[in-house]
């Protein structure tokens, strides 16, 4: 198992990271967060994998969510 994520990942969840705070506590829609990736050109050859992986993460912050407002 990886300790640590692949830099495309890292740098991925940093920029959502960074989205999430500016949006006041809230991910923007899919078309925001793709447009702010696609100026990283160091992305260019992942970008097939990038809104898969964010999609992802949208689901997982989602459940998250979930269970911190059923007191879980």
């Amino acid at each position: 198992m990886a300790r640590e994520f692949p830099p495309w990942q890292a740098f991925v969840l940093n920029s959502l990271q960074r989205l999430h705070a500016e949006n006041g506590g809230v991910l923007p829609d899919n078309n925001v967060i793709a447009a702010a990736l696609k100026q990283e050109k160091s992305l260019g050859k992942y970008m097939k994998k990038i809104m898969p992986f964010v999609a992802l993460l949208k689901v997982r912050a989602n459940k998250s969510a979930d269970y911190k407002e059923l007191g879980a």
